[in-house]
């Protein structure tokens, strides 16, 4: 029961980004990217299923509508074979093109990259809603440090004094993408 408990939570956080998915403990585990593969083959399955209840629930409806408006367009004798096909790709454009197939669409696309994602690389994508959460508060979290280091000074670059080194740079700022091998211009 416990193992089921751990995979069903793992499932959840698997939809959010890493900055949110450290608080837990199975973040490098074997559950935690089968379960990001599982969060994305049930997310588009249920997708597709929502989708496909949709179509055959608005479809005759929809046919309707579009047929009735390709007949008014039309004056005199119509071709039955343009008619049919008309109304058919006009008919599902006008369900594919509306705000809630859209978005199931959406959801079902991006559990099927999830699930690609998660059994090629094992990383377990968040849901684009959660990212932006995420970029968001990573941005708010940069800001507020800026804001606690103060307003920036100039670095200094000074030579050697006892040749151990080339030159010494004095900085405000932690400067984290300089590594060994950055090289400074005198």
């Amino acid at each position: 029961m416990h193992k089921l408990l751990l995979y069903a939570s793992a499932i959840l956080v698997s939809f959010l980004p890493e900055r949110y998915r450290r608080w837990w403990d199975f973040e490098r585990s074997h559950e935690m990217r089968g379960a990001a593969i599982a969060c994305g083959i049930l997310q588009m399955a249920g997708g597709a299923f929502v989708y496909m209840t949709l179509f055959v629930t608005r479809i005759n409806d929809i046919m309707g509508k579009t047929g009735a408006l390709f007949l008014a367009s039309q004056p005199g004798d119509i071709n039955l074979m343009q008619f049919r096909l008309s109304t058919g790709v006009l008919g599902l454009a006008n369900f594919a093109l509306q705000p809630l197939p859209l978005l199931v669409g959406y959801v079902t696309a991006e559990g099927a990259v999830r699930a690609v994602a998660a059994m090629a690389t094992g990383e377990p994508l968040p849901t684009l809603p959660f990212s932006l959460i995420g970029h968001l508060h990573d941005r708010l979290d940069k800001a507020r440090r800026k804001r606690e280091l103060g307003p920036p000074i100039t670095d200094v670059i000074q030579p050697s004094h006892d040749g151990t080194y080339d030159v010494r740079v004095l900085s405000c700022r932690p400067k984290p993408e300089w590594n060994p091998y950055i090289s400074v211009p005198r």
